[in-house]
């Protein structure tokens, strides 16, 4: 009897289990598979892929779906696609489906339940899924410039170097490029000049570019980071950009100036200036030239340095004769033409005198203007004519003053028209017009002469222009950006123009004129012969 109340109670908490068991699960519907795993899915390119869980009614007898759900932390990213098992009723061996569609939306693994419930229970499917980004790489990297010098900012022909780098996605995912920056210790002489990387959508493989550019802040080694902020993984691309500013080329003269004494009517001397480039920086000497005073004395009778790049530690010889015609001192300049700054200016003078080493000076007349009275007493000698210097009949003497200069300025150009007009003799091969623009600041009269500051030359600008027989030009100069602070700085600037004419390679005039510019809304001075329009 006992044992009989035993089995009873017994199976009575049997029943009980088996009442709180899902009631489709007992029934016999069984889920093929019994879970559904989308795997790694691209956030911005995988589209929505779909899975489906078919169920079969294995028991012996009908059953009814009554809704098929998703449940779970992330169910937001599932969704039911298509229900074919919910509001009917399937019959042993019977089947029905339910398909599920995945859109991560976010880099993580996620996970959510697929319920399929009628009135006493409920069947659960398992599903999972992660979102993925592609993984960024850029080369070249580390980004490297080569070295270039340092030049402050604003200077004219400022040095700066641009490189360019590719940002490349991986295959398998998109990658959202949020931000395009540069940080690091050295990051202002760094600066992003082009790119299409800055809120790009890369697709899978494909890529975009960004250029750097170099222009240091002062000398030395620079180092930056360039940054490229996005989805992929949550941390940035990060690309090393190193540089080295270096001081520039330099000119090392021994001396600027050279004398070479006494020198007999008939006679010649000669000078060698060895220019040294004292720099780390390779010298580009664009042109070299002879300039005011009297260059016909002073011919170049060598020249290695003009249109020739100078590397560091390397020298080049410039050899410039002394071939007196007149009696008396005799001067010239030879200006060096470079990438280096200040410009160069070198002098050589010598003494004219008689057969015997004797004699007065004498007045003679410069190419650029008429001839000076000599001292009392002493006699003028008649300067050669330009044509028995080789230069043909007819040859000008110098370049025709067209107008008074002029400044004219606007947004990023400002040009001095001189005045001069040259012109090539049509008989002439060929013929070159040099110009050479300097300044310096008018003095501030009203201050006391112990407080004035001594004058600053400051290369306005230079000019070459090459001529055909026949051919004529109106000499104008760009002038720098210096030398038009200077002048908005002062209000004044003296200004000291000087042209020469070459025809067939030889010297046949040289123009030198002094003039004041004014800058714009500034009062012209009495006597001011250039003013800005």
């Amino acid at each position: 009897m006992f044992r009989r109340a035993a089995l009873l109670s017994v199976l009575m908490l049997f029943g009980v289990l088996l009442g709180a068991a899902p009631a489709l699960a007992a029934a016999g519907f069984a889920p093929s598979p019994g879970q559904l795993e989308f795997g790694p899915v691209d956030i911005h390119f995988g589209g929505s892929p779909r899975q489906s869980v078919q169920f079969s009614n294995e028991s012996q007898s009908a059953l009814t779906v009554f809704s098929a759900t998703i449940t779970g932390a992330d169910a937001s990213r599932f969704q039911i696609t298509h229900d074919g098992c919910s509001g009917h009723q399937w019959e042993p061996a019977e089947k029905c489906s339910v398909e599920v569609s995945y859109q991560p939306g976010a880099q993580a693994i996620q996970a959510a339940t697929l319920e399929l419930s009628d009135a006493e229970g409920s069947l659960e499917v398992p599903l999972s899924g992660s979102g993925i980004t592609g993984t960024l790489s850029a080369s070249p990297s580390p980004l490297s410039f080569s070295p270039i010098p340092y030049t402050p900012p604003g200077h004219e022909g400022e040095y700066q170097e641009t490189e360019q780098v590719n940002v490349l996605n991986s295959q398998d995912a998109g990658t959202q490029i949020e931000s395009v920056n540069i940080a690091g210790p050295d990051a202002s002489s760094f600066s992003i000049q082009y790119g299409n990387c800055q809120n790009n959508l890369l697709a899978p493989g494909n890529w975009c570019d960004v250029a750097v550019r170099f222009a240091a802040t002062s000398p030395g080694r620079k180092s930056a980071s360039l940054v490229l902020g996005s989805d992929s993984s949550g941390t940035p691309l990060v690309v090393p950009l190193e540089g080295e500013a270096l001081h520039g080329p330099r000119v090392g003269l021994p001396s600027t100036q050279a004398l070479l004494g006494d020198v007999p009517i008939g006679s010649s001397a000669q000078h060698t200036f060895t220019v040294t480039n004292t720099g780390d920086y390779p010298l580009f000497i664009q042109q070299d030239f002879l300039i005011s005073g009297t260059p016909l004395m002073f011919p170049v009778l060598s020249d290695a340095c003009g249109g020739q790049i100078v590397y560091p530690s390397a020298s080049c010889a410039l050899t410039v004769g002394f071939e007196p015609t007149t009696i008396g001192e005799k001067g010239a300049s030879i200006v060096f033409i470079t990438n280096a700054s200040p410009i160069t200016v070198v002098g050589v003078d010598g003494d004219g005198v008689g057969v015997d080493g004797k004699g007065d000076a004498q007045s003679t007349r410069s190419l650029s203007g008429p001839s000076s009275e000599g001292a009392p007493g002493a006699t003028q000698t008649p300067p050669t004519p330009i044509a028995a210097q080789g230069a043909g009949a007819g040859t000008p003497q110098r370049p025709i003053v067209e107008q008074a200069p002029r400044l004219v300025t606007s947004i990023g150009r400002n040009l001095l028209y001189t005045g001069l007009v040259a012109r090539c003799p049509a008989q002439a091969q060929a013929c070159e017009a040099v110009s050479l623009v300097t300044a310096s600041p008018t003095p501030n009269s009203s201050r006391p002469a112990a407080r004035r500051p001594a004058r600053s030359v400051v290369l306005v600008g230079s000019a070459l222009n090459q001529l055909r027989g026949g051919q004529s030009t109106r000499v104008r100069v760009r002038v720098s950006r210096p030398a038009m602070r200077l002048l908005r700085r002062h209000g004044h600037l003296r200004v000291t123009i000087e042209t020469m004419l070459r025809v067939d390679g030889k010297l046949v005039s040289e123009q030198t004129r002094v003039v004041t510019l004014v800058s714009p809304g500034t009062a012209a001075r009495p006597g001011t012969t250039a003013r800005n329009r």
